[in-house]
């Protein structure tokens, strides 16, 4: 009788990378690949739901919070804004360059929020989110973020 093998997508990646990186080895490169880091989406964002709110923590380290937007729009809650370059040098040579920079945009779905009950603190680089949840029902707001001395 055939054993089923489950499908495991970051072995494979792990498989790929580990295959691209001895080949850059062999070739002389010695930057590696990490194909397995979530590095796609900026920022990282931690949801945790409780009996009357939302709790939503988002890493934004190099992030002005004046260059944050925040809305609510038909129950989700949207991110967007910039993280820009602190790099000015010109004809400066890297050998490693990984942060990045830019504008960024992120919207999580969460059903039954109250427009009124948003709440928004910045804190050395994590944005914190409170959202009071409410009955059923379209909103639309825009939130203001309160910095707070390190």
């Amino acid at each position: 009788m055939a054993s089923l093998t489950p499908y495991q997508p970051r072995s494979v990646l792990r498989n790929l990378a580990s295959d691209i990186n001895q080949l850059l080895r062999d070739s002389g490169r010695l930057v590696p690949f990490d194909f397995t880091a979530d590095s796609g989406s900026f920022p990282l964002v931690d949801i945790k739901e409780e009996a009357n709110k939302y709790l939503v923590t988002a890493d934004m380290p190099g992030v002005d919070p004046k260059d944050i937007k925040i809305r609510i729009e038909d129950n989700t809650l949207i991110l967007e804004g910039e993280k820009k370059s602190e790099i000015e040098e010109k004809g400066e040579n890297y050998t490693r360059l990984e942060r990045s920079y830019g504008t960024f945009y992120r919207s999580f779905i969460l059903p039954n929020i109250q427009e009124a009950g948003i709440k928004a603190k910045a804190k050395n680089g994590t944005l914190r989110i409170e959202i009071s949840k409410a009955d059923k029902g379209k909103t639309s707001r825009t939130v203001e973020i309160e910095t707070e001395a390190s």
